[in-house]
C-alpha cells in the first residue's frame, strides 16, 4: 500500500501531494486509524488558497452566502469527530501526534488511482484529437452505388417493456413500500414515546409528506402507541399558508396556545421548517426577528403543556431538508434545547432495494435514530 501511495504521489502536483500530506498529519493528530477522503475534503476546505470554498460559491452564484462554507465547516469537523479514534498510538506513532503517518484507506486509494486514470485518458483523448486535426481527409470512389436494401431480421426486434401504470407510478412516488414505511412509522413514534428530545423532525429530500401523512393516519385510527391514541392533530402548517404576513407568526402561536388549553393530547404539524429560516431579501432583520420570536413563543406552549396541572401533552412534527435544517442550527442555535428537537433522517428510496440497501452513515444525520445522539468526545 505504501509503495503504491509512494507510486501515485510522484504524480501529483506539488499542490496536490502538500494537501495529501496535511490530510494525513490531520488524521494522525485525531489518532484516526486511516486516512479518508474526508480528511482530504476538509482540508482542501481549510486550504488558504480557497479553491474548494470559490467552487461552492461558484455552483450557486445566485443564493451565495458567508455561512454556507462555514457550515460546511461545521458538517466536516462533526464528521470527523465521529469517526472512532485511538487514544491509545501504536509503535508507528507517538501520543503527539508525530512519527509515520496513519495509512491511506481503501476509499481514498481507489479515489486517488480514478483520479490518476482520468488524467491518463484526458491526455491521451487530447492526443488523438491533435492527430485528428493534423490528418488529411481522403475520399475514395466507390466502384458501385449502395443502393441494396438492407437484409430484414429473421426475428422481430424484441419490443420494449410497457410503462408503468399511473397508480403504479403514484404508489413508487409516495413509498408504496409497506415494510419500510412501517419501520419509519414506528422509528418517528419512537421518538415521540421518549422523555426528552421527544418531537420529531425528519430530515430528507424525498417521501417526507408521504411518511407525515402515514403517522397522522396511524394516529386518527388509533393505530399508534397508547399515548398517542385519540390525540389531536392540528395543522400549523395550514394556519402559516393563511398568514398575510409571517410577522404575525408569533402572535398566532401565542392564539394557537390559548385556543389549545384544556386538551388533553395535541400533535402540533409544522410542516417544512423553512419558515423559520427563509425571509424575503428585502427585510431580513425583520424576519429574523420574528424566527426568533417565533421560536420563543413556541418554547412557550411546550413549557406550558409540560406544566399543565391536567397532564395535557403536546407533541411537534416537522419536515426539513439537510440544508434548511442546518440553517436552523445555524440562525436559532437554541431551538433543538427549547423545542425539544430530534433530528430522524429519511433516506432517499432506492430504485433498485435488492441492488442499494440502505445505508447507515457516520455523518450528521445517518439512517438510525439512536445514532443521532450527541457523540462523546474521544479522548486526545
Amino acid at each position: 500500500m505504501r509503495a503504491e501511495l509512494s507510486t501515485i504521489q510522484q504524480t501529483l502536483t506539488p499542490e496536490a501531494a502538500a494537501v495529501l500530506s496535511r490530510a494525513m498529519e490531520e488524521a494522525a493528530r485525531r489518532h484516526h486509524g486511516q486516512t479518508t477522503p474526508l480528511h482530504v475534503a476538509a482540508t482542501l476546505l481549510a486550504a488558504p488558497s480557497g479553491l474548494l470554498r470559490r467552487a461552492c460559491a461558484r455552483s450557486h452564484p445566485a443564493s451565495a452566502h458567508p455561512l454556507q462554507c462555514r457550515a460546511i465547516e461545521l458538517c466536516f469537523s462533526v464528521a470527523l469527530d465521529r469517526l472512532p479514534s485511538n487514544p491509545n498510538p501504536g509503535p508507528n506513532q507517538n501520543p503527539g501526534g508525530g512519527g509515520a503517518a496513519p495509512p491511506i484507506s481503501n476509499a481514498l486509494m481507489a479515489a486517488l488511482k480514478r483520479a490518476q486514470a482520468h488524467q491518463r485518458a484526458g491526455l491521451l483523448l487530447l492526443h488523438r484529437r491533435q492527430i485528428r486535426r493534423r490528418a488529411l481527409p481522403l475520399r475514395l470512389p466507390l466502384p458501385f452505388p449502395l443502393r441494396r436494401p438492407l437484409p430484414r431480421p429473421a426475428q422481430p426486434l424484441p419490443q420494449p417493456p410497457p410503462a408503468p401504470s399511473p397508480g403504479l407510478r403514484r404508489r413508487r412516488r409516495l413509498g408504496g413500500d409497506p415494510q419500510r414505511r412501517e419501520e419509519e412509522a414506528r422509528k418517528v413514534f419512537d421518538v415521540m414515546l421518549r422523555s426528552k428530545k421527544r418531537n420529531p423532525v425528519l430530515v430528507g429530500d424525498t417521501d417526507l409528506d408521504a411518511l407525515v401523512k402515514e403517522v397522522f393516519r396511524r394516529i386518527d385510527s388509533g393505530d399508534a402507541p397508547a399515548p398517542l391514541r385519540g390525540a389531536q392533530v392540528v395543522s400549523f402548517k395550514s394556519e402559516l399558508a393563511a398568514l398575510p404576513d409571517k410577522s404575525q407568526i408569533p402572535t398566532r402561536i401565542r392564539d394557537l396556545g390559548g385556543a389549545l388549553i384544556g386538551e388533553r393530547s395535541v400533535v402540533l404539524d409544522l410542516g417544512d421548517l423553512a419558515w423559520l429560516v427563509e425571509s424575503p431579501a428585502r427585510s431580513p432583520p425583520i424576519v429574523s426577528e420574528t424566527g426568533r420570536a417565533a421560536v420563543a413563543e413556541m418554547a412557550a406552549l411546550l413549557k406550558l403543556f409540560a406544566g399543565g396541572v391536567e397532564g395535557g401533552r403536546l407533541w411537534l412534527l416537522g419536515t426539513a431538508t439537510c440544508a434548511t435544517y442546518l440553517r436552523c442550527q445555524v440562525y436559532h442555535p437554541t431551538v433543538e434545547h427549547d423545542w425539544d428537537l430530534q433530528a430522524v433522517p429519511i433516506a432517499p428510496r432506492s430504485p433498485l432495494p435488492t441492488m442499494f440497501p440502505r445505508i447507515g452513515g457516520n455523518g450528521i444525520l445517518s439512517s438510525s435514530v439512536g445514532s443521532l445522539a450527541p457523540p462523546r468526545p474521544s479522548p486526545r
